[in-house]
């Protein structure tokens, strides 16, 4: 057994180095910056096999040594175990030093990166912030509940806005509106009005106000063009909800 895992810990080790050399290439070579995921894994992969598996030998050899069973071979596994070690400090745990700064930096830039873009996409016909596309949303509001033949008066409107961020990091708000309709109202009736109200608008605009229907199978939904919102009766609860994306506040006049 102990002759098996002398074998063992240079095997290993070859691995770890092989996916250092990886690592190390993915670092050099890059033509874009993606942050660290595209060679982290690879140099925690590295930093685990390389040390991991050397360490569990050289504990095991020492105790077998202690033990005194099978001595010469259990000596050989320690010194073995122990080789490897080194080598994998000299060869992976310094280098891996230096990768895990550059990781820091590139994730950084990245996020930084990827925050700007999202500015930079900014469209000057969406909502300059969630509560303009509240605003934006309250005709459409109306016009479904005018669709349903249900009052504006007869139903309370339920808003709500929640601070959060994007994923590259800009400060953004969520609208979120809730009706809830009469007990009275027909719900498959309203899924049909509402799908076909809807799918009439879609054709209408070209598709700028894009509907989501599911060809009357499941619950419609609407999302206008340049209000980055949707309304979307939800038969289960029997609400009409509108919600926003999480919107990017935008200076005036941008």
């Amino acid at each position: 057994m102990l002759i098996l895992l002398v074998v063992v810990a240079p095997i290993a080790t070859v691995f770890a180095l092989g996916l250092q050399v990886i690592t190390l290439i993915s670092v050099s070579w890059r033509t874009f910056n993606h942050g660290s995921h595209d060679y982290l894994g690879s140099q925690v992969a590295a930093l685990v096999i390389g040390l991991g598996v050397p360490l569990v030998l050289l504990a095991i050899g020492i105790v077998a040594v202690r033990r005194r069973r099978d001595c010469r071979r259990a000596a050989v596994l320690t010194v073995v175990a122990a080789l490897c070690i080194g080598v994998v400090a000299v060869c992976i745990v310094v280098p891996a030093v230096g990768v895990i700064r550059q990781a820091t930096a590139d994730d950084r830039a990245y996020q930084a990166t990827i925050r700007q873009d999202e500015l930079d996409e900014l469209d000057p016909a969406d909502p300059a912030d969630a509560h303009q596309a509240a605003e934006r949303m309250e005709p459409e509001i109306d016009e479904a509940l005018g669709v349903l033949k249900v009052k504006r008066s007869s139903v309370e409107v339920q808003r709500d806005f929640t601070a959060g961020k994007t994923e590259g990091g800009n400060a953004c708000t969520t609208y979120t509106a809730t009706i809830a309709m009469p007990d009275s109202l027909d719900r498959d009736a309203t899924i049909e009005v509402l799908s076909d109200h809807f799918d009439d608008r879609d054709e209408a605009s070209r598709g700028a106000d894009h509907a989501y229907t599911y060809q009357g199978d499941g619950d419609p939904s609407l999302r206008p063009a340049n209000t980055l919102s949707e309304i979307e009766y939800r038969s289960k609860s029997n609400e009409l909800i509108v919600e926003s994306d999480c919107i990017i506040p935008r200076e005036p006049g941008n």
